[in-house]
């Protein structure tokens, strides 16, 4: 797992060789991204710490490995 801050947003980069793009699934819940997939019978899960009030913005799954971008956010602001 690569972790990376680029131009505001995070990247995290993750190589998931032997899963299949469709079985993939990306949540973000109280400040943790979690990664699942179905394989082998059952159900492969990680979790990764992220900064708060993150969103996923992108997802990207090609030969193997998952990238997905966050970025925080917004504050609605008050009128």
């Amino acid at each position: 797992i690569v972790i990376e801050e680029k131009n505001g947003l995070t990247i995290i980069t993750v190589e998931l060789p032997t899963l299949d793009e469709k079985t993939v699934n990306c949540t973000i819940k109280e400040n943790k991204l979690k990664i699942s997939a179905s394989a082998f019978g059952g159900t492969v899960e990680k979790e990764i710490p992220v900064p708060e009030k993150s969103e996923i913005t992108k997802t990207s799954f090609k030969n193997g490995v998952l990238e997905i971008w966050l970025k925080k956010k917004k504050k609605m602001e008050e009128k």
